[in-house]
């Protein structure tokens, strides 16, 4: 028998792995393509993680004050 998976569990697996399914745990996969396959609404909903996930991945990370300093400290022996 196939594990359901509620819209509310799928939200939370959303907000915890991202919008790339195949990050989640993988018993949780087949249930999520399956509710995604009912439910316009959360095929919406992995669409807008889509494109927040895409704009993350786009910003630059800043360096950690910790290491500027560090290398600071180095170019000066």
């Amino acid at each position: 028998m196939e594990r359901t998976l509620t819209p509310r569990r799928f939200e939370e697996l959303l907000g915890a792995y991202g919008a790339e399914v195949g990050r989640w745990p993988a018993n949780e996969r087949a249930p999520a393509q399956a509710l995604l396959d009912r439910s316009p609404a959360l095929r919406e909903r992995l669409r807008e993680a889509r494109a927040l996930d895409a704009a993350l991945d786009r910003v630059r990370h800043p360096i950690p004050a910790a290491v500027v300093a560090r290398d600071r400290k180095s170019t000066r022996l």
